[in-house]
Parts: structure tokens; sequence; C-alpha cells
């Protein structure tokens, strides 16, 4: 067998042929329906449901199980406990800020009581995003 101009190698050649010859069986095999079938819609709706088959195969071998929606209780939980930690850690200290400039501006003082309120509120805040977390 003469090696095909294109480069390929005889098993390469060999293999072309056979997938050709496949497809010159399946071409006299396959019978077309005309569009006046009455079995047509039928045999497309088999069709769908064996692609809709394959496809529910696939996601359960891509994803290990059956698909599910994209927010299951866990990652939602997972979300609410995220933002409850960011709102604590950075409104804690605001309000801190808060109640120390309300109090220094009720004692004509400086600045000691917003510090207080704020490093008072950031500790708290703290202190509570640990417990949540840590809560089973």
């Amino acid at each position: 067998m003469d090696e095909p101009r294109d480069g390929s190698t005889e098993g390469e050649a060999e293999r072309l042929r056979r997938i050709e010859e496949e497809l010159e069986r399946v071409r006299k095999t396959t019978q077309f329906a005309s569009p006046d079938d009455p079995d047509i819609e039928r045999r497309l709706q088999a069709i769908e449901e064996k692609a809709k088959g394959a496809r529910r195969l696939h996601d359960e071998h891509v994803f290990g199980r059956k698909p599910k929606s994209m927010l299951d209780a866990e990652s939602t939980r997972g979300l609410g406990v995220g933002l409850t930690i960011a709102y604590a850690i950075i409104g804690v200290p605001l309000v801190g800020f808060g109640a120390g400039w309300l109090l220094d501006r009720a004692m004509g003082g400086g600045t000691l009581w917003q510090a207080l309120g704020t490093v008072f509120g950031a500790v708290a805040a703290i202190a509570y995003a640990v417990k949540v977390t840590s809560r089973d």
C-alpha cells in the first residue's frame, strides 16, 4: 500500500478507510423519513428522550450525583453566617464609635470615649464572629 500524500501513516490510512466504509454502510441502511411520514413525531420524541437520558447520565457522571439546585441548604446557611459576621465586624465598632462620640459630646471632652468605644466594639465584634463560626 502506498503512503498517502498528506503525510499520514499507513495505520491512519487504514483507519480512515474503515471509517469511510462504516459511513457508507450507515448511509445505505439508514432510511430518512419524509416530512409526510405520520410516524416522524414519535421518532423525534424518542430521539429527544434518548438525548435527555444521555444528558442525565452525563451530569450524574460529571457531578458524581444527580444535579441539584444551585443553592442547597448548606451553602445558603454558609452565606448567612458570612453575612452575619461581615455586618458584625463593620457595624459593632461603628456603634461603639457613635456611643463614644455621644459621651464625648455630652461631657465636653476630647476623643477618649470615641476611641474606647471603637476598640470595645471591635473586640466585641471579633468575639461574636468567633462565637458564630464555632457553632455546629
